[in-house]
């Protein structure tokens, strides 16, 4: 099959445009937008590792080997997600591993306010979601968090 009809199927796949592969891939629009108008059999490597990165498949389904997706649901983000992760690979290494001790600990924080909730502690749950709050989130984030809270009792 021809590289610029596998990558039209991974975009519906995927329900991404034009502007949404090449934020993902690191490739300008006019790149994309030309494979795919030029009905492009083959691509330079160089862009098919940007696309396969971007894309979350291996350069083997790109080239038409594999016609199984190896993205499982994980791997399937969405337009905001993948703005995400452009934004989380221009970090370097500190920022990065700094926005992963984040995400941890506020999963944390979370799983075990709800434990706390489903073990109907209510009181103990509010005042752990005030502190989780108050370390963690702006003030516009803490007052929604507040008014959810509230709304428990």
């Amino acid at each position: 099959m021809e590289f610029y009809k596998i990558l039209q199927a991974v975009m519906e796949e995927k329900s991404m445009r034009i502007p949404d592969v090449a934020r993902a891939s690191g490739l300008s629009d006019s790149t994309i937008r030309s494979i795919l108008t030029r009905h492009s059999k083959t691509v330079a490597l160089d862009v098919a590792f940007k696309l396969a990165k971007g894309l979350g498949v291996t350069l083997e389904y790109l080239n038409g080997a594999d016609m199984e997706p190896v993205s499982s649901n994980y791997l399937l983000l969405s337009n905001q997600e993948l703005h995400m992760m452009h934004k989380l690979r221009s970090f370097d290494e500190k920022n990065r591993r700094q926005v992963f001790q984040y995400v941890d600990d506020l999963d944390k924080d979370i799983k075990i306010a709800a434990i706390l909730l489903q073990s109907e502690r209510k009181q103990q749950a509010i005042a752990y979601g005030g502190k989780v709050a108050s370390s963690i989130l702006s003030e516009e984030q803490q007052k929604k968090l507040d008014e959810l809270f509230m709304n428990l009792d």
